[in-house]
């Protein structure tokens, strides 16, 4: 009988080299489910209302604007209409800035020509319910119909689970990078 019991050295290295075919088992599983849950098209209502809302943002972001371009330190509003104009000296002078046509702020700038565009935002401030509900009809009619049957989760509820997946994936990944470890240190 040897000194050393290989035996059991041998069944300690089964039991690990089965830990690591399950904890890969566990990281393939997990990463399949990942990327089925994160690849399944949006329930179609939830896509469309969060279609819609970004016209809020759009909206929220006209009215950011305006403040900032009209009455900030450098906006043309503050800077040449609402301030002393020390250059206005003579008629001709006046007229200059004010015998044409005065760019309103819900227009696109375009200081070369007198014609302009009106901004989209503007009108999404201003009509911002019409339009949602407008865009929601559009969709409803258009996309809807078409949309896949085999959806996922909603948002929120998908990105809960993707995160509690992804916590868990890492987790099993890191168990076995640490059993490998030690493993080459017993090895080597």
């Amino acid at each position: 009988m040897g000194l050393f019991n290989f035996s059991a050295l041998r069944s300690a290295l089964g039991d690990v080299k089965t830990r690591i075919k399950d904890l890969d088992k566990d990281i393939d599983d997990l990463t399949k489910q990942r990327n089925d849950m994160a690849s399944l098209p949006l329930p179609y209502d939830d896509f469309a209302e969060w279609a819609v809302a970004r016209l809020d943002s759009i909206g929220e972001g006209y009215i950011k604007d305006l403040r900032s371009n009209l009455l900030g330190e450098s906006g043309s509003m503050k800077q040449y209409f609402m301030s002393e104009r020390n250059s206005h000296e003579v008629l001709e002078h006046f007229r200059a800035s004010f015998n044409r046509v005065c760019h309103l702020p819900f227009e696109k700038p375009n200081f070369y020509s007198d014609k302009s565009e009106v901004a989209a935002s503007f009108f999404i401030y201003c009509l911002g319910d019409t339009i949602k509900a407008g865009l929601r009809k559009a969709l409803d009619e258009t996309v809807k119909p078409k949309w896949p049957k085999v959806v996922g989760l909603p948002r929120a509820e998908r990105i809960t689970k993707l995160e509690a997946l992804e916590r868990k994936l890492s987790e099993v990944i890191e168990e076995r990078a640490k059993i490998s470890d030690e493993l080459s240190g017993v090895v080597a």
